[in-house]
């Protein structure tokens, strides 16, 4: 048999027949193979899916259920606390935390850090009982809420007398243990938002550290690895409140730093601030960790907060949290201005109706004329200029009787319907009235103007 008759017999033919089967064969079981693996996949990715969803909706359905339980427990109005517990909480004894138990001993609602109280006090000598609002200075306890509140004494401001502080003096002098006070529920928009992770900077100056150490320490123990650097300003360590607790809640996390900031140290202070020098110089030299407290002799600036920031990028990746006296909210804010970061970015609370009216004298929102503003209650009628700032200074300047509390926008105390004319705010409230409505510690004349007090 030649070579052409092998090829070409039947046997042959058989033979490339079968080959040709066994390739065919192999093509569609690796065909199949490919199919049921990706099919496979394709099925464990959709295991993956449904699972995340049913996750997501169980966290949907946790955040609704405990929504429903805080409702449950917050309340409107007033409501009963017992104060169980005072504390002078620095050296010089001008801040004092009161510890208020709820009376009828039900749960408390979680609040926000940053958050205040708004209480109704009968105050001896006062016609009727008075409005303040005072910052919880603690993370959430279910069985308490705190404030630290500093004694405000007489002073001169901008060249004016202004009294002791009512409300204040009051809790220093009268509030005492087993004492019944009405509050109403937390409320405020100057909060730190507890479910995002981007880096935090938080500055106060003064008993402005209140609302910023009620954050600090919720990220202390919500979010122990959030990035957070804390600027204290005092004029010495005599005015640091809680500086022990403050050190406790920066150890054990190398992102979280608290800066105490004195600008008059004393000889205390200075010993502190030398070694914060000499723990700087070991860290830089390789030799030890960077300190998680600093003691520094110097106000607490644009240029100083700047400096301990990581790097150009911060300017744009962090969040800045500040509250205290007019003076340093004004330099900082600028700054911040300055640098570029994001006004989204900067978040702060008016320290008191001194900021608001520092704020109005250079607003570009103050009117440059004149109004008629009549007090329909009262029958009262006055003229409004722009040295009557705002429209609850001339309401006291003229003897009309409007409540009052934070007088920087915020608790609503001084809400009053308006019943021809518009209003304008020097500075945007926390949380605007309903339309018709005007809160008058913030508020000038559009034109003239007719209001029920």
């Amino acid at each position: 048999m030649n070579a052409l008759d092998a090829i070409t017999s039947p046997l042959a033919f058989k033979i490339l027949g079968l080959a040709i089967a066994a390739l065919v064969l192999l093509s569609l079981a690796g065909s199949l193979v490919g199919s049921l693996l990706r099919s496979r996949r394709a099925a464990r990715r959709a295991r993956h899916e449904l699972e995340e969803f049913r996750a997501r909706i169980e966290l949907a359905r946790a955040a609704a259920e405990k929504q429903r339980e805080q409702a449950a427990l917050s309340w409107q109005g007033y409501r009963k606390f017992e104060v169980r517990r005072r504390q002078v909480e620095n050296l010089c004894g001008d801040i004092c935390s009161f510890y208020l138990y709820p009376h009828d001993r039900r749960p408390l609602p979680e609040f926000l850090p940053g958050q205040f109280l708004t209480f109704r006090l009968d105050v001896p000598g006062q016609r009727k009982p008075i409005t303040r609002c005072y910052s919880l200075s603690a993370a959430y306890e279910r069985e308490f809420y705190r404030v630290s509140i500093k004694r405000i004494a007489g002073r001169t401001v901008d060249g004016h007398e202004q009294p002791p502080g009512v409300a204040s003096n009051f809790f220093h002098d009268h509030v005492k243990e087993g004492d019944i006070l009405d509050v109403k529920a937390p409320a405020g928009k100057f909060v730190l938002d507890v479910h995002r992770g981007y880096p935090v900077v938080l500055i106060g100056g003064g008993v402005g550290i209140t609302p910023v150490l009620s954050m600090f320490e919720t990220l202390a123990r919500a979010q122990p690895n959030r990035p957070a650097l804390l600027f204290y300003g005092v004029r010495s360590s005599d005015e640091v409140v809680l500086g022990s607790h403050l050190v406790e809640l920066a150890q054990g996390s190398a992102g979280r730093k608290v800066f105490f900031c004195y600008s008059k140290p004393n000889e205390r202070d200075q010993g502190y601030i030398a070694r914060t020098q000499q723990a700087v110089q070991a860290a830089i030299q390789g030799a030890a960790p960077w300190p998680e407290v600093y003691h520094l002799g110097s106000r607490v600036t644009g240029d100083l907060v700047k400096g301990f920031l990581p790097g150009e990028s911060a300017v744009d990746t962090h969040h800045f949290y500040i509250c205290g006296p007019g003076p340093m909210l004004l330099s900082l804010t600028s700054s911040l201005q300055e640098w570029g970061v994001p006004e989204g970015h900067v978040h702060y609370e008016a320290f008191g109706p001194s900021t608001v009216k520092r704020a109005a004298k250079t607003s570009q929102r103050m009117p440059v004329q004149s109004f008629q503003v009549s007090f329909s209650r009262s029958g009262k009628t006055a003229v409004w200029t722009p040295e009557s700032e705002s429209l609850l200074d001339l309401a006291e300047q003229e003897g009309v009787d409007v409540d009052s509390g934070c007088r920087a926008g915020d608790c609503h105390s001084c809400k009053v319907a308006i019943k021809s004319g518009e209003v304008s705010y020097l500075k945007d409230p926390p949380e605007a009235p309903e339309a018709g409505s005007a809160l008058l510690c913030v508020a000038v004349p559009k034109g003239d103007l007719v209001i029920d007090a």
